[in-house]
């Protein structure tokens, strides 16, 4: 066991360790202390306003070229950490004859390292801006107001590379983008803060602003802004949201003389006309469009956008794809291209936002507006699994839209429809003097035409084969499903066997030889069968002129001629309905008259025997 000459000892020396403890933490204290106050006393003796100001003057010189103007009080504290304080500040660009200011503040408060700005060059952890101006002019070259004035890069970095900054925070700021013979924009009460040490190291930033009576809030990074300012590629990740607007972005761009950004887009418009006039783009033909998801890869080149592997989500179908879209130069109409695939496609809504649709004749503008011919340009190819005319349901569409020079057409290369092939084109032309001009031509083979009179929300008698069709009108007024007045053109149909429901020629006969008229639909018991047909009209202004309509048939061949007034829903024809084979009766010849489809028949021999 220990002795007591030995505890003492180790009692000794457990006071000596606490001791020296207690005098080691004491001194580190104190050290610590008079450092901190050394520094404080050390600015206060040797660090003054006007030295700071001027370092700073010389370092914005320096590293841009550009003056640093302190037209208002300067003061620095040091309690209880080092802080400059600089009212009514600018930096300017000093030209020839006159001075460009591209920034201005109220003031400008920062909190600074003593050593350093005793070194001369001032490192701020922390810098507030009030009521910061920014104004930026790019130059159609791609250059920007720094870039003009300061030295070439040296070994690969560039003049701006030791400019240190730290937390920048903006309270009421101003930004204002001007491309020289290009677009602009103009950001009000920006706030937030952008947080970064060097130029050359990643900057993060998160950003609320108003624009064009919209708020926004932008947050994202930049990993090396020092090569953005200097005219070279740097990565970028941003987020936007906006009243109409919200997107997503990383990837790498470059703001210099070749100028492009590329990367991941995810983005979404609940109104994508909002959104386009927002940023200053006005097309009506855009204002009924929602993107509820759009999915790219970005890239752009000169001023020509391209979303490749595009993953397009609308309201009620989606497309995929490649597009591209911008502008062939400055102050040129803008352009849209590329191939889409839809799994299901509104062709009718999407007609409907170029064209105006109406319901009925009074609701019918004398002109539509045809401004989006000339306010921008589209080639644009496009398949659906399955697209929507209205009634009229085409799968497999390979279709194209263009607008170029005036023209604008919407041409259906190839689909089926009523178990046929069909192909046809709807365009639009521009004519100043007598209004734009709307066509419709059509050629449908094989198909059901018992599934016309549906489509077409027509009613009465009408051919049930398969057949074809042919169709060739046009319009000075947006073309309805019925047609109007204003509507010039050709039709054609034909066909194989089949029916015509609503006409029995037997009770047809033997009411043609009792009455002196009755109605069509006292004779639709059995249908006639026949072998072919073929219809043929001429369509002017309102008023369909039937050339022939000729069905053979056993049970009596049947010929039609005349007039149907469509406009009004009328109709003026004479017809023969021949013997059945086999028959040596005479052929039963009448005239149809009245409102479609209540068709009022009279026997010639009535009209002629005056019965």
């Amino acid at each position: 066991m220990p002795t007591p000459s030995l505890e003492r000892l180790q009692h000794v020396r457990s006071t000596l360790r606490a001791v020296l403890t207690w005098r080691i933490a004491v001194l580190a204290a104190i050290v610590i202390v008079v450092f901190a106050g050394g520094q404080r006393l050390l600015g206060s003796l040797f660090v003054s306003a006007g030295m700071v100001r001027e370092q700073i003057h010389e370092a914005v010189l320096r590293q841009t070229g550009l003056e640093f103007l302190v037209n208002g009080k300067t003061s620095v504290s040091f309690w209880p950490s080092p802080v400059i304080t600089l009212e009514n500040v600018q930096i300017v660009r000093q030209a020839a004859s006159s001075a460009e200011t591209i920034f201005q503040a109220e003031a400008i408060s920062g909190r600074f390292d003593v050593v350093s700005a005793l070194t001369g060059s001032p490192q701020f952890s922390s810098v507030t801006l009030a009521r910061p101006v920014l104004r930026v002019v790019r130059s159609p070259e791609g250059t920007f107001p720094w870039q003009s004035a300061i030295p070439a890069k040296a070994n690969g970095r560039s003049t701006l590379y030791d400019l240190h900054l730290g937390r920048i925070k903006l309270v009421d700021g101003t930004f204002q983008f001007r491309q020289q013979d290009g677009i602009e924009a103009k950001f009000q009460e920006v706030a937030g803060a952008l947080e970064f040490s060097t130029l050359s190291r990643s900057l993060s930033f998160d950003l609320s602003a108003e624009a064009a009576d919209r708020s926004l809030t932008l947050s994202g990074s930049l990993a090396e802004p020092e090569k953005l300012m200097s005219g070279d590629n740097s990565g970028v990740s941003f987020n936007l949201i906006s009243d109409d607007l919200t997107a997503n972005f990383s990837g790498t761009a470059n703001v210099g003389e070749r100028s492009f950004i590329a990367g991941a887009l995810d983005a979404s418009a609940a109104d994508v006309g909002a959104a386009a006039k927002w940023v200053g783009l006005n097309y009506p033909v855009l204002d009924k469009l929602k993107v509820v998801d759009l999915k790219a890869s970005l890239a752009s080149e000169g001023l020509k956008f391209t979303l490749s592997d595009l993953r397009l989500q609308l309201p009620n179908y989606q497309a995929t794809g490649v597009a591209s879209a911008g502008w062939t130069k400055r102050g040129a109409p803008p352009f849209v291209s590329g191939t889409l695939a839809f799994d299901n496609f509104d062709a009718g809504a999407f007609l409907a936002a170029f064209v105006p649709a109406v319901g009925n004749l009074q609701d019918m503008p004398l002109r539509f507006d045809t401004s989006f011919l000339r306010d921008f340009q589209v080639d644009l190819r496009m398949s659906a699994s399955k697209a929507a005319f209205g009634a009229i349901s085409v799968t497999d569409m390979a279709a194209g839209v263009r607008i170029v020079d005036g023209h604008a057409s919407f041409a259906v290369a190839s689909g089926q429809v009523a178990n046929g092939n069909v192909s046809a084109e709807v365009s639009v032309d521009e004519d100043q003097e007598k209004g734009p001009l709307c066509k419709l031509v059509m050629q449908a083979r094989n198909v059901d035409l018992g599934a016309v009179p549906a489509a077409l929300g027509l009613s009465g008698p009408w051919p049930q084969a398969t057949g074809n069709l042919e169709l060739d009108i046009r319009s000075r007024l947006p073309l309805l499903p019925s047609g109007h007045a204003e509507t010039n053109g050709s039709i054609k149909v034909s066909g194989g066997a089949g029916k015509l429901a609503g006409f029995d020629p037997a009770v047809f006969r033997e009411l043609s030889s009792q009455k002196r008229f009755f109605d069509l639909s006292l004779a639709s018991a059995t249908p006639l069968r026949f072998d072919s047909f073929q219809m043929a009209a001429v369509i002017d202004n309102g008023i369909a002129e039937l050339n022939t309509a000729s069905f053979r048939s056993t049970s009596g061949d049947l010929d039609l001629a005349g007039v149907i007034p469509y406009k009004n829903s009328s109709l003026a024809v004479s017809g023969t309905l021949g013997p059945a084979a086999g028959s040596n009766a005479p052929a039963t010849r009448f005239f149809a008259g009245g409102a479609w489809p209540n068709i009022l028949i009279s026997p010639f021999s009535a009209v002629m025997s005056g019965q």
